[in-house]
């Protein structure tokens, strides 16, 4: 059975995640932005976030400063709701609201090829894929996509690999360079 998705459904997804970004920091701005780009497509069964992230390098967690920001795309699914309309979003908090209670699936590459493919467009062939990696992402089967951008949110192909120093200024060490060499039992200064 092939699934269309309307223009609609991939416009407000794209939208929501040009309203901020996400700093990676624990912030009540970067949870009310995460909420705003995170969408449950129930015809689909599909879980979507969709957010602009930044400061992969300043932060200290990549070296090569080609990968400071990017569009992130994850996704996850779910049981899908047949009866739910295909041009409808709902966000998941609204659903766990109203006591919906959704089973995890299996993940389906083919579905997520197809919202890789409308969410990224073009920029989709530039992406860097990866599993989760927290306890929680892995159980609920989370994938990752990411399209690393210039300063403007335009697409780039990073020059160099993710935790190579070969692009990096002399002497920069990232968060788990300074964090391997301090003993665990010393507190940061």
């Amino acid at each position: 059975m092939s699934i269309e998705i309307p223009d609609v459904v991939v416009s407000t997804i794209r939208t929501a995640a040009k309203m901020g970004f996400s700093d990676g920091y624990a912030s009540a701005a970067t949870a009310a932005y995460i909420r705003l780009c995170s969408h449950f497509h129930g015809h689909t069964g599909s879980l979507i976030l969709f957010s602009r992230d930044q400061y992969h390098h300043s932060s200290g967690w990549m070296k090569n400063p080609d990968f400071e920001r990017c569009w992130h795309l994850s996704l996850s699914f779910r049981e899908p709701f047949p009866t739910w309309p295909v041009d409808r979003l709902s966000s998941p908090q609204t659903l766990a609201q109203l006591g919906a209670v959704i089973p995890l699936v299996s993940f389906d590459w083919k579905l997520a090829r197809k919202w890789v493919d409308l969410i990224l467009g073009d920029d989709a062939k530039l992406s860097w894929v990866e599993t989760a990696k927290s306890p929680q992402g892995k159980e609920l089967s989370v994938m990752h996509w990411r399209v690393f951008t210039d300063p403007g949110w335009s697409a780039i192909k990073p020059r160099g690999e993710v935790y190579s120093k070969e692009l990096t200024n002399a002497g920069w060490r990232s968060w788990s360079d300074l964090n391997i060499e301090r003993p665990s039992n010393v507190d940061a200064d």
